[in-house]
């Protein structure tokens, strides 16, 4: 079967690197996997590394609305601007690839499904995001996605309850971790990763993993930082903008009027400006996350708003790491029972929960190896790969 599977943008994160997984590792005498990405990034050397067929097919039309994403007046215009020479360009790749399956890997694709329809390519749709609060908007989203798809497939219950209850050829299929990669003798390296960070020997190492934005809570462990005992410090496992943005007409502009590069910048000036600036680690971008996050002591997942999944709760799971989440979206569905703690988002209960933690060392091995064989059960990238070859099968 020839499968084609298509991803907005071209950063490195957890959507597409969960979906390059997969493709590495389908069958290869059953699957022919070819991805395609619609803007230039790290992810595209990322895919020639796992030996997956990739090409960059630039292009607009992207929907933009879900939990973190609200549309305002200039998305609008750009979508519906660039949404009809959209569909024609993915119609032209279409037809030059001849896929038996087309594999949209967000919500926002809604251009490739109207270009899938009219080449009569089936489409299975993973939706990775929580859709937007608008009602009737999200009811819209929800129909145009069931109308395109063959199959649906959500990344969690959190996800598949955006969709109607009785339109449901919508099934859940978790994200995976490869057990091989997030291996347990990893933690032999820890002190060694510490020391590459600049932490100090007797730290108690927190971690958030993902790029800085305001919903993804980082300004709430900012602010508990401020609550925890001097050797609570934080990492955050990320990378900003680079040299070139800096020297680019817009960071010029944005340094000679004093304003932060990104976000990553706007919360490390917090973080000074709250005495914070030596507590605070910034990783930069990493290949080997898994042997990062082997060396925090806890790893927190304060997202505000809710997330489509939240890859980074098993991905410390996988390394006995335990887990502080804020109780949004699927962090209770994806932590089970005895793997951390869950907490309202509130920098209080937070920073208390972390402190418990930091103090007991017996309960943080109990709550790792509980996550471990959580992650062993649930989010295996052999179960992953089994259940979407199920799937693909059922649209031949």
């Amino acid at each position: 079967m020839k499968l084609l599977a298509v991803h907005q943008g071209g950063g490195v994160g957890g959507a597409p690197v969960s979906l390059l997984k997969l493709l590495s590792a389908l069958d290869r005498e059953e699957f022919s996997p070819h991805a395609v990405f619609t803007e230039p990034g790290d992810v595209v050397t990322y895919a020639q590394q796992l030996n997956v067929p990739v090409e960059v097919v630039p292009m607009g039309g992207a929907f933009f609305y879900s939990a973190h994403a609200r549309l305002g007046s200039r998305s609008v215009a750009r979508f519906m601007r660039t949404f009809p020479k959209a569909v024609q360009t993915a119609r032209a790749a279409l037809r030059h690839n001849h896929p038996d399956l087309l594999h949209l890997n967000t919500s926002v694709l809604l251009a490739w499904a109207a270009a899938a329809r009219r080449e009569r390519v089936p489409v299975v749709w993973t939706v990775r995001e929580v859709l937007g609060p608008n009602a009737w908007l999200r009811r819209w989203h929800a129909d145009f996605i069931l109308r395109h798809a063959r199959r649906v497939v959500a990344i969690s219950d959190a996800v598949a309850a955006c969709f109607p209850e009785a339109s449901r050829p919508v099934e859940r299929v978790y994200n995976a971790v490869d057990l091989a990669e997030f291996r347990l003798e990893l933690l032999n390296d820890a002190m060694a990763v510490r020391w590459e960070l600049g932490l100090s020997a007797d730290a108690a190492v927190l971690m958030v993993v993902g790029s800085v934005q305001r919903p993804k809570g980082h300004w709430l462990v900012l602010e508990a930082l401020t609550r925890l005992a001097a050797d609570a410090e934080l990492v955050l496992v990320t990378g900003g903008t680079g040299a070139d943005y800096a020297h680019s007409p817009r960071g010029r502009i944005k340094r000679i009027l004093g304003m932060p590069l990104d976000n990553l910048d706007a919360l490390l000036r917090d973080a000074r400006r709250v005495g914070l600036a030596k507590r605070v680690h910034v990783s930069g971008y990493r290949r080997d996350v898994a042997r990062v996050i082997a060396a925090a002591d806890v790893v927190v997942f304060p997202s505000l708003e809710p997330e489509g999944f939240g890859r980074p709760i098993i991905e410390a799971m996988a390394l006995a790491r335990p887990v502080v989440a804020t109780d949004v979206g699927p962090s209770r569905e994806l932590l089970g029972v005895g793997t951390g703690r869950l907490v309202p988002p509130e920098a209080h209960a937070l920073a208390s929960a972390l402190g418990e933690l930091l103090g007991a060392a017996e309960i943080r091995r109990a709550m790792g190896r509980a996550g471990r064989a959580r992650v062993e059960a649930c989010f295996t990238l052999q179960r992953q790969v089994a259940e979407m070859s199920a799937i693909y099968r059922q649209c031949r």
